[in-house]
């Protein structure tokens, strides 16, 4: 059975929908790429109709710089280029375009791989030329594919202000990239303040991994990949006995430390260790040692 395009996405977000890294170590973010200017209207009557509805070549590109002002929110500055179609007074005749844009944008989820956002911003648009600000806002998402690299997509509207504004939609594609001080395991940890720079790990353990999260980092945890106590040194310890199941050769039985984990033995099954038996094959008593009890017979009063 083939997956659709929608269904590949879903499978990678559920497959890698780990949280990645706060943008904090990462706030700058820069992009490349291209857009497209859809349905651009004149605000003088004459001009309805007057361009082609969809303006795409391979001219057009679009860079962008923002910055992280909080954990939600980016200001971002974009410059792009393209040419619309012109069909009046020569059909076809192409005029170039270009904008240079200011936009607030408000992330909704900010530390996983889609990292959708609404924006809200201004700017000014030459066609031809002739140039005029404009009111924008528009929606999109990055998808990250490492803690700093991902795609964006995103769609705009640009409302002309002035006489001879032109009203349009521009919709962008782009690979974008986080930038910021050097965390060589993208763990979120700037490699300065991470003491395990080059495995990634977890905040709240100052950036080394903890595999089976059992609250104690890797390198102080004598099984990885077995959650266990402290006092095992993360070991799991089955019987309780203070023994780890690793090292523990009756590891459902709780036993001694100093016998591999495993109770004493008593051959003779009388309660009586053997190591304090003084006849550890036959079944005996204590106040005799471990040995049998022995039955005396009364001397009689007579001397008989």
């Amino acid at each position: 059975m083939k997956l659709s395009g929608y269904q590949l996405v879903f499978v990678f977000y559920i497959i890698t929908s780990t949280l990645f890294a706060q943008d904090v170590t990462k706030p700058w973010f820069i992009s490349f790429g291209t857009n497209a200017v859809n349905n651009p209207v004149g605000n003088q009557p004459s001009n309805f109709g007057r361009f082609q509805t969809w303006n795409l070549d391979g001219s057009s590109l679009r860079f962008s710089a923002g910055r992280l002002l909080t954990p939600d929110i980016i200001f971002e500055s974009t410059f792009s280029l393209n040419s619309v179609v012109d069909m009046y007074p020569v059909p076809n005749e192409k005029v170039s375009y270009a904008a240079l844009d200011g936009a607030f944008k408000y992330r909704f989820i900010n530390e996983t791989i889609l990292d959708p956002f609404l924006q809200v911003g201004g700017g000014y648009t030459w066609v031809d030329q002739i140039g005029s600000g404009t009111i924008n806002s528009g929606f999109g998402t990055n998808l990250w594919l490492t803690n700093s690299f991902g795609l964006q997509i995103q769609t705009s509207y640009k409302y002309g202000v002035m006489k001879y504004g032109i009203s349009h939609w521009q919709h962008s594609a782009s690979i974008i990239f986080k930038l910021g001080k050097k965390d060589s395991d993208n763990d979120g940890i700037i490699d300065e303040n991470d003491n395990c720079p080059t495995d990634f790990g977890l905040i709240e353990f100052n950036g080394c991994p903890d595999t089976d999260g059992d609250g104690i980092i890797d390198s102080k945890d004598l099984c990885t990949k077995e959650a266990g106590p402290l006092e095992t040194n993360g070991c799991p310890d089955t019987d309780g006995d203070g023994t780890p199941d690793k090292y523990d050769a009756c590891p459902k039985i709780k036993g001694l430390l100093n016998n591999k984990g495993c109770p004493p033995k008593d051959t003779d099954n009388d309660g009586i260790i053997d190591k304090q038996d003084k006849c550890p094959k036959t079944p005996g008593v204590k106040e005799n040692n471990g040995c049998p009890k022995m039955v005396l017979k009364k001397e009689k009063k007579d001397g008989n």
